[in-house]
Protein backbone atom coordinates (compact mmCIF):
# COMPACT_ATOMS: atom_id res chain seq x y z
CA UNK A 1 0.00 0.00 0.00
CA UNK A 2 1.15 3.37 -0.80
CA UNK A 3 1.31 5.72 2.21
CA UNK A 4 -0.78 8.90 1.81
CA UNK A 5 1.27 11.81 0.79
CA UNK A 6 1.55 14.36 3.55
CA UNK A 7 1.54 17.95 2.54
CA UNK A 8 3.28 20.48 4.66
CA UNK A 9 1.91 24.02 4.78
CA UNK A 10 4.23 26.94 5.01
CA UNK A 11 4.03 28.65 8.41
CA UNK A 12 2.06 31.92 8.32
CA UNK A 13 3.67 35.11 9.45
CA UNK A 14 2.30 36.37 12.78
CA UNK A 15 -0.25 39.18 12.47
CA UNK A 16 1.04 42.40 13.96
CA UNK A 17 -1.11 43.61 16.86
CA UNK A 18 -2.95 46.84 16.17
CA UNK A 19 -1.50 49.81 17.97
CA UNK A 20 -3.77 50.93 20.81
CA UNK A 21 -5.59 54.20 20.36
CA UNK A 22 -4.08 57.06 22.26
CA UNK A 23 -5.60 60.12 23.86
CA UNK A 24 -5.13 63.13 21.58
CA UNK A 25 -4.55 65.32 24.62
CA UNK A 26 -1.96 63.46 26.74
CA UNK A 27 -1.05 60.56 24.40
CA UNK A 28 -1.82 57.90 26.99
CA UNK A 29 -3.45 54.65 25.78
CA UNK A 30 -7.25 54.77 25.72
CA UNK A 31 -8.87 51.93 27.65
CA UNK A 32 -12.45 53.13 27.43
CA UNK A 33 -14.64 56.05 26.48
CA UNK A 34 -12.62 58.40 28.73
CA UNK A 35 -8.89 58.83 29.21
CA UNK A 36 -7.83 57.48 32.59
CA UNK A 37 -5.01 60.06 32.82
CA UNK A 38 -6.63 63.39 31.91
CA UNK A 39 -10.34 62.53 31.76
CA UNK A 40 -10.92 63.76 28.21
CA UNK A 41 -13.73 61.83 26.45
CA UNK A 42 -12.99 59.82 23.34
CA UNK A 43 -15.90 61.39 21.46
CA UNK A 44 -15.94 65.09 20.63
CA UNK A 45 -18.37 67.36 18.83
CA UNK A 46 -16.50 67.27 15.52
CA UNK A 47 -18.43 64.38 14.04
CA UNK A 48 -21.67 63.71 12.16
CA UNK A 49 -24.71 65.55 13.48
CA UNK A 50 -26.67 62.29 13.67
CA UNK A 51 -24.23 60.93 16.26
CA UNK A 52 -24.55 64.04 18.42
CA UNK A 53 -28.37 63.90 18.28
CA UNK A 54 -28.29 60.20 19.18
CA UNK A 55 -26.10 60.89 22.22
CA UNK A 56 -28.40 63.73 23.27
CA UNK A 57 -31.51 61.53 23.11
CA UNK A 58 -29.70 58.77 24.96
CA UNK A 59 -28.83 61.20 27.74
CA UNK A 60 -32.44 62.35 28.01
CA UNK A 61 -33.82 58.81 28.20
CA UNK A 62 -31.17 57.86 30.75
CA UNK A 63 -32.21 60.79 32.96
CA UNK A 64 -35.85 59.78 32.60
CA UNK A 65 -35.20 56.20 33.70
CA UNK A 66 -33.28 57.39 36.74
CA UNK A 67 -36.03 59.88 37.50
CA UNK A 68 -38.61 57.11 37.97
CA UNK A 69 -36.19 55.25 40.23
CA UNK A 70 -35.67 58.42 42.28
CA UNK A 71 -39.13 59.91 42.71
CA UNK A 72 -40.74 56.89 44.36
CA UNK A 73 -38.24 56.56 47.24
CA UNK A 74 -38.04 60.34 47.49
CA UNK A 75 -41.71 60.52 48.39
CA UNK A 76 -42.43 57.19 50.11
CA UNK A 77 -39.13 56.22 51.78
CA UNK A 78 -37.92 58.89 54.23
CA UNK A 79 -34.15 59.24 54.33
CA UNK A 80 -33.55 56.42 51.84
CA UNK A 81 -31.91 58.49 49.08
CA UNK A 82 -29.52 60.23 51.49
CA UNK A 83 -28.42 56.92 52.99
CA UNK A 84 -27.93 55.43 49.53
CA UNK A 85 -25.81 58.41 48.55
CA UNK A 86 -23.65 58.08 51.66
CA UNK A 87 -23.15 54.37 50.98
CA UNK A 88 -21.84 55.13 47.49
CA UNK A 89 -24.82 53.84 45.49
CA UNK A 90 -25.33 56.97 43.41
CA UNK A 91 -25.36 56.18 39.70
CA UNK A 92 -28.89 54.75 39.66
CA UNK A 93 -30.45 57.95 41.06
CA UNK A 94 -30.67 61.56 39.92
CA UNK A 95 -28.05 63.70 41.61
CA UNK A 96 -29.40 65.70 44.58
CA UNK A 97 -28.75 69.16 43.11
CA UNK A 98 -30.33 68.36 39.75
CA UNK A 99 -33.27 66.70 41.46
CA UNK A 100 -33.92 69.72 43.66
CA UNK A 101 -33.50 72.21 40.83
CA UNK A 102 -36.05 70.68 38.46
CA UNK A 103 -38.66 69.80 41.09
CA UNK A 104 -38.49 73.25 42.71
CA UNK A 105 -38.91 75.07 39.41
CA UNK A 106 -41.87 72.86 38.44
CA UNK A 107 -43.47 73.22 41.87
CA UNK A 108 -43.40 77.00 42.00
CA UNK A 109 -44.48 77.33 38.38
CA UNK A 110 -47.48 75.14 39.19
CA UNK A 111 -48.33 77.13 42.32
CA UNK A 112 -48.02 80.40 40.40
CA UNK A 113 -50.30 79.07 37.68
CA UNK A 114 -52.92 77.79 40.14
CA UNK A 115 -52.85 81.04 42.12
CA UNK A 116 -53.16 83.12 38.97
CA UNK A 117 -56.12 81.08 37.76
CA UNK A 118 -57.82 81.34 41.15
CA UNK A 119 -57.30 85.09 41.28
CA UNK A 120 -58.68 85.62 37.78
CA UNK A 121 -61.71 83.47 38.56
CA UNK A 122 -62.53 85.42 41.69
CA UNK A 123 -61.87 88.90 40.34
CA UNK A 124 -65.08 90.82 39.78
CA UNK A 125 -67.17 87.68 39.54
CA UNK A 126 -65.34 86.50 36.44
CA UNK A 127 -64.97 89.89 34.81
CA UNK A 128 -61.70 91.09 33.45
CA UNK A 129 -59.34 92.00 36.25
CA UNK A 130 -56.78 93.72 34.04
CA UNK A 131 -55.81 97.17 35.29
CA UNK A 132 -55.05 99.77 32.66
CA UNK A 133 -52.13 101.20 34.60
CA UNK A 134 -49.71 100.64 31.73
CA UNK A 135 -52.06 102.02 29.07
CA UNK A 136 -51.33 105.67 28.31
CA UNK A 137 -54.02 106.31 25.70
CA UNK A 138 -57.36 107.53 27.17
CA UNK A 139 -59.30 105.94 24.30
CA UNK A 140 -57.67 102.56 25.03
CA UNK A 141 -58.53 102.93 28.71
CA UNK A 142 -62.19 103.59 27.87
CA UNK A 143 -62.16 100.58 25.54
CA UNK A 144 -60.83 98.38 28.34
CA UNK A 145 -63.47 99.80 30.67
CA UNK A 146 -66.24 98.82 28.29
CA UNK A 147 -64.79 95.33 27.85
CA UNK A 148 -64.55 94.86 31.62
CA UNK A 149 -68.13 96.04 32.17
CA UNK A 150 -69.38 93.82 29.35
CA UNK A 151 -67.65 90.83 30.94
CA UNK A 152 -69.18 91.71 34.29
CA UNK A 153 -72.63 91.92 32.70
CA UNK A 154 -72.24 88.36 31.41
CA UNK A 155 -71.50 87.16 34.92
CA UNK A 156 -74.37 89.12 36.50
CA UNK A 157 -76.71 86.13 36.50
CA UNK A 158 -74.27 84.11 38.64
CA UNK A 159 -73.75 86.76 41.33
CA UNK A 160 -75.99 88.68 43.66
CA UNK A 161 -77.14 92.19 42.85
CA UNK A 162 -75.08 93.62 45.69
CA UNK A 163 -71.97 91.85 44.45
CA UNK A 164 -72.61 93.05 40.91
CA UNK A 165 -72.95 96.69 41.98
CA UNK A 166 -69.83 96.45 44.16
CA UNK A 167 -67.80 94.96 41.31
CA UNK A 168 -69.14 97.57 38.88
CA UNK A 169 -68.14 100.39 41.22
CA UNK A 170 -64.65 98.90 41.72
CA UNK A 171 -64.10 98.62 37.96
CA UNK A 172 -65.18 102.22 37.38
CA UNK A 173 -62.93 103.50 40.15
CA UNK A 174 -59.89 101.68 38.82
CA UNK A 175 -60.34 102.88 35.26
CA UNK A 176 -61.20 106.41 36.42
CA UNK A 177 -57.86 106.60 38.22
CA UNK A 178 -56.05 105.31 35.14
CA UNK A 179 -57.87 107.84 32.96
CA UNK A 180 -56.96 110.75 35.24
CA UNK A 181 -53.30 109.70 35.25
CA UNK A 182 -53.30 109.37 31.44
CA UNK A 183 -54.81 112.86 31.04
CA UNK A 184 -52.19 114.32 33.38
CA UNK A 185 -49.39 112.70 31.41
CA UNK A 186 -50.81 114.03 28.14
CA UNK A 187 -51.07 117.54 29.59
CA UNK A 188 -47.50 117.50 30.87
CA UNK A 189 -46.22 116.36 27.49
CA UNK A 190 -48.07 119.17 25.73
CA UNK A 191 -47.14 121.91 28.21
CA UNK A 192 -44.77 120.97 31.09
CA UNK A 193 -45.60 124.22 32.94
CA UNK A 194 -49.36 123.67 32.85
CA UNK A 195 -51.26 122.58 35.91
CA UNK A 196 -52.71 119.08 36.03
CA UNK A 197 -56.21 118.87 34.54
CA UNK A 198 -59.24 118.45 36.70
CA UNK A 199 -60.28 114.94 37.52
CA UNK A 200 -63.00 113.18 35.60
CA UNK A 201 -66.41 114.02 37.09
CA UNK A 202 -67.14 110.38 37.74
CA UNK A 203 -63.85 109.99 39.59
CA UNK A 204 -64.38 113.21 41.56
CA UNK A 205 -67.73 112.07 42.90
CA UNK A 206 -66.60 108.54 43.61
CA UNK A 207 -66.04 107.52 47.18
CA UNK A 208 -62.48 106.62 48.21
CA UNK A 209 -61.25 103.29 46.92
CA UNK A 210 -61.67 100.24 49.08
CA UNK A 211 -57.91 99.80 49.28
CA UNK A 212 -57.58 102.83 51.51
CA UNK A 213 -55.61 104.88 48.99
CA UNK A 214 -56.56 108.50 48.27
CA UNK A 215 -58.67 109.15 45.18
CA UNK A 216 -57.03 110.58 42.05
CA UNK A 217 -58.84 113.89 42.56
CA UNK A 218 -56.91 114.58 45.74
CA UNK A 219 -55.17 117.95 45.78
CA UNK A 220 -51.54 117.73 44.60
CA UNK A 221 -48.78 118.38 47.07
CA UNK A 222 -46.99 121.69 47.08
CA UNK A 223 -44.11 122.03 44.61
CA UNK A 224 -40.77 121.14 46.05
CA UNK A 225 -42.16 118.84 48.74
CA UNK A 226 -40.25 115.90 47.27
CA UNK A 227 -36.45 116.26 47.53
CA UNK A 228 -35.76 113.86 44.67
CA UNK A 229 -36.58 115.72 41.49
CA UNK A 230 -36.56 112.52 39.45
CA UNK A 231 -39.89 111.40 40.92
CA UNK A 232 -42.84 112.57 38.84
CA UNK A 233 -45.99 114.26 40.09
CA UNK A 234 -48.15 111.18 39.45
CA UNK A 235 -45.73 109.07 41.48
CA UNK A 236 -46.11 111.44 44.42
CA UNK A 237 -49.87 111.17 44.17
CA UNK A 238 -49.54 107.41 44.57
CA UNK A 239 -47.37 107.88 47.66
CA UNK A 240 -49.39 110.60 49.35
CA UNK A 241 -50.44 109.69 52.86
CA UNK A 242 -48.42 106.47 53.11
CA UNK A 243 -45.82 106.33 55.84
CA UNK A 244 -43.29 103.69 56.83
CA UNK A 245 -42.13 103.05 60.37
CA UNK A 246 -38.71 101.46 60.80
CA UNK A 247 -37.47 100.12 64.16
CA UNK A 248 -39.90 102.18 66.20
CA UNK A 249 -38.66 105.51 64.84
CA UNK A 250 -40.80 108.37 63.64
CA UNK A 251 -42.94 107.51 60.60
CA UNK A 252 -41.14 108.13 57.34
CA UNK A 253 -43.08 109.36 54.32
CA UNK A 254 -40.99 108.41 51.26
CA UNK A 255 -42.98 110.82 49.06
CA UNK A 256 -41.74 113.83 51.04
CA UNK A 257 -38.48 112.83 52.70
CA UNK A 258 -35.37 111.03 51.56
CA UNK A 259 -34.07 108.15 53.64
CA UNK A 260 -31.50 109.17 56.24
CA UNK A 261 -29.75 105.97 57.31
CA UNK A 262 -26.66 107.02 59.24
CA UNK A 263 -24.33 104.28 57.99
CA UNK A 264 -25.19 104.85 54.30
CA UNK A 265 -23.78 107.62 52.12
CA UNK A 266 -25.93 109.95 50.07
CA UNK A 267 -26.07 107.65 47.05
CA UNK A 268 -27.13 104.73 49.26
CA UNK A 269 -29.92 106.75 50.90
CA UNK A 270 -31.16 107.93 47.52
CA UNK A 271 -31.25 104.33 46.31
CA UNK A 272 -33.25 103.28 49.39
CA UNK A 273 -35.67 106.16 48.79
CA UNK A 274 -36.23 105.19 45.17
CA UNK A 275 -36.84 101.57 46.09
CA UNK A 276 -39.27 102.55 48.86
CA UNK A 277 -41.24 104.75 46.49
CA UNK A 278 -41.31 101.98 43.91
CA UNK A 279 -42.56 99.45 46.48
CA UNK A 280 -45.29 101.78 47.73
CA UNK A 281 -46.47 102.46 44.18
CA UNK A 282 -46.45 98.76 43.37
CA UNK A 283 -48.38 98.02 46.57
CA UNK A 284 -51.37 99.78 45.00
CA UNK A 285 -50.97 97.78 41.83
CA UNK A 286 -50.72 94.57 43.85
CA UNK A 287 -54.06 95.32 45.50
CA UNK A 288 -55.68 96.02 42.17
CA UNK A 289 -54.05 93.10 40.33
CA UNK A 290 -53.00 90.48 42.94
CA UNK A 291 -52.45 87.79 40.31
CA UNK A 292 -49.51 89.66 38.84
CA UNK A 293 -47.99 90.20 42.27
CA UNK A 294 -48.32 86.53 43.22
CA UNK A 295 -46.79 85.49 39.91
CA UNK A 296 -43.79 87.72 40.61
CA UNK A 297 -43.47 86.43 44.17
CA UNK A 298 -43.59 82.79 43.12
CA UNK A 299 -41.06 83.42 40.36
CA UNK A 300 -38.59 84.50 43.05
CA UNK A 301 -39.49 81.70 45.48
CA UNK A 302 -37.10 79.07 44.03
CA UNK A 303 -34.15 81.47 44.30
CA UNK A 304 -35.12 82.38 47.87
CA UNK A 305 -35.39 78.74 48.90
CA UNK A 306 -32.11 77.93 47.17
CA UNK A 307 -30.27 80.55 49.25
CA UNK A 308 -31.82 79.11 52.42
CA UNK A 309 -30.57 75.59 51.62
CA UNK A 310 -26.96 76.05 52.83
CA UNK A 311 -28.24 77.79 55.97
CA UNK A 312 -30.45 74.78 56.70
CA UNK A 313 -27.40 72.54 56.26
CA UNK A 314 -25.52 74.72 58.76
CA UNK A 315 -28.33 74.19 61.26
CA UNK A 316 -28.02 70.43 60.79
CA UNK A 317 -24.25 70.68 61.26
CA UNK A 318 -24.63 72.62 64.51
CA UNK A 319 -27.34 70.40 65.98
CA UNK A 320 -25.53 67.17 65.06
CA UNK A 321 -22.05 68.51 65.75
CA UNK A 322 -20.98 65.43 67.72
CA UNK A 323 -21.96 63.11 64.89
CA UNK A 324 -18.75 64.18 63.13
CA UNK A 325 -20.34 64.29 59.71
CA UNK A 326 -19.01 66.49 56.94
CA UNK A 327 -20.91 69.62 55.97
CA UNK A 328 -21.53 68.17 52.49
CA UNK A 329 -23.39 65.25 54.05
CA UNK A 330 -25.75 67.67 55.77
CA UNK A 331 -26.13 69.54 52.50
CA UNK A 332 -27.17 66.32 50.75
CA UNK A 333 -29.80 65.78 53.46
CA UNK A 334 -31.00 69.36 52.97
CA UNK A 335 -31.27 68.91 49.19
CA UNK A 336 -33.29 65.70 49.52
CA UNK A 337 -35.54 67.20 52.21
CA UNK A 338 -36.27 70.28 50.13
CA UNK A 339 -36.83 68.15 47.04
CA UNK A 340 -39.48 66.25 48.97
CA UNK A 341 -41.08 69.52 50.10
CA UNK A 342 -41.16 70.84 46.53
CA UNK A 343 -42.62 67.56 45.27
CA UNK A 344 -45.32 67.80 47.93
CA UNK A 345 -46.07 71.39 46.91
CA UNK A 346 -46.35 70.25 43.30
CA UNK A 347 -48.83 67.53 44.26
CA UNK A 348 -50.85 69.94 46.42
CA UNK A 349 -51.05 72.40 43.53
CA UNK A 350 -52.23 69.62 41.24
CA UNK A 351 -54.91 68.53 43.73
CA UNK A 352 -56.11 72.12 44.13
CA UNK A 353 -56.35 72.61 40.37
CA UNK A 354 -58.20 69.30 39.99
CA UNK A 355 -60.68 70.16 42.75
CA UNK A 356 -61.37 73.57 41.24
CA UNK A 357 -62.16 71.97 37.88
CA UNK A 358 -64.84 69.69 39.37
CA UNK A 359 -68.42 70.53 40.24
CA UNK A 360 -69.20 71.37 43.85
CA UNK A 361 -71.40 68.29 44.25
CA UNK A 362 -69.02 65.86 42.58
CA UNK A 363 -68.17 62.59 44.30
CA UNK A 364 -64.46 63.28 43.89
CA UNK A 365 -64.52 66.55 45.79
CA UNK A 366 -64.39 64.98 49.30
CA UNK A 367 -62.03 62.27 48.06
CA UNK A 368 -59.51 64.82 46.82
CA UNK A 369 -59.98 66.82 50.01
CA UNK A 370 -59.10 63.75 52.08
CA UNK A 371 -56.03 63.05 49.96
CA UNK A 372 -54.93 66.65 50.43
CA UNK A 373 -55.28 66.40 54.21
CA UNK A 374 -53.32 63.13 54.28
CA UNK A 375 -50.57 64.72 52.20
CA UNK A 376 -50.36 67.66 54.59
CA UNK A 377 -50.02 65.25 57.52
CA UNK A 378 -47.39 63.18 55.69
CA UNK A 379 -45.03 66.15 55.23
CA UNK A 380 -43.99 66.67 58.89
CA UNK A 381 -44.07 62.92 59.60
CA UNK A 382 -41.79 62.24 56.61
CA UNK A 383 -39.23 64.81 57.75
CA UNK A 384 -39.21 63.37 61.27
CA UNK A 385 -38.72 59.79 60.05
CA UNK A 386 -35.99 60.89 57.64
CA UNK A 387 -34.11 62.64 60.42
CA UNK A 388 -34.46 59.58 62.64
CA UNK A 389 -33.14 57.15 60.01
CA UNK A 390 -30.27 59.30 58.75
CA UNK A 391 -28.79 60.41 62.08
CA UNK A 392 -29.74 57.28 64.05
CA UNK A 393 -30.62 58.76 67.41
CA UNK A 394 -33.25 57.79 69.93
CA UNK A 395 -36.75 59.15 69.64
CA UNK A 396 -36.32 61.68 72.45
CA UNK A 397 -33.25 63.37 70.98
CA UNK A 398 -34.62 63.06 67.46
CA UNK A 399 -37.87 64.79 68.42
CA UNK A 400 -36.01 67.47 70.40
CA UNK A 401 -33.63 68.23 67.52
CA UNK A 402 -36.51 68.11 65.05
CA UNK A 403 -38.44 70.78 66.95
CA UNK A 404 -35.31 72.88 67.44
CA UNK A 405 -34.39 72.81 63.76
CA UNK A 406 -38.00 73.35 62.71
CA UNK A 407 -38.38 76.43 64.91
CA UNK A 408 -35.12 78.00 63.74
CA UNK A 409 -35.85 77.25 60.11
CA UNK A 410 -39.39 78.66 60.41
CA UNK A 411 -37.85 81.98 61.45
CA UNK A 412 -35.50 81.82 58.45
CA UNK A 413 -38.40 81.00 56.12
CA UNK A 414 -40.38 83.96 57.48
CA UNK A 415 -37.41 86.25 56.93
CA UNK A 416 -36.91 84.87 53.42
CA UNK A 417 -40.60 85.38 52.60
CA UNK A 418 -40.43 88.98 53.81
CA UNK A 419 -37.40 89.67 51.63
CA UNK A 420 -39.14 87.90 48.74
CA UNK A 421 -42.24 90.12 49.12
CA UNK A 422 -40.10 93.26 49.23
CA UNK A 423 -38.21 92.27 46.10
CA UNK A 424 -41.47 91.36 44.37
CA UNK A 425 -42.91 94.80 45.13
CA UNK A 426 -39.73 96.50 43.96
CA UNK A 427 -39.60 94.54 40.68
CA UNK A 428 -43.33 94.27 39.95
Amino acid sequence: MNAPAQTTEAPQAPVAAAAPARCPNCREPLLGEFCYACGQPRKGFIRHLSGIVADFLDTIFNIDSRTFQTLFPLFFRPGFLSIEYFEGRRVRYVTPLRLYFFISVLAFLAVSWVTHIGTDAGASGGASGTVADEVRDPDSIEQQRREALDGLELARAHMGEAGFLSAQSAINQRFDRALVAANERATRRADPSAKPPKADPRAATTTPASDGMPSPSSAPAAPGSVPDSKVSRSDNDDLDGLKITIAGEEPWDPSKDNASISWLNQAGNEWVTRQARQMVRNAKRAKEDPGRFFAQAFSLAPQTLFFLLPIFAILLKLVYLFKRRLYMEHLIVALHSHSFLCLSILLLAGLSALRDSLDAGSFWQPVLGTVKVLLLCWIPLYLLLAQKRIYRQGWFFTLFNYLLIGTAYSVLISLGMAINMMLSLAWL
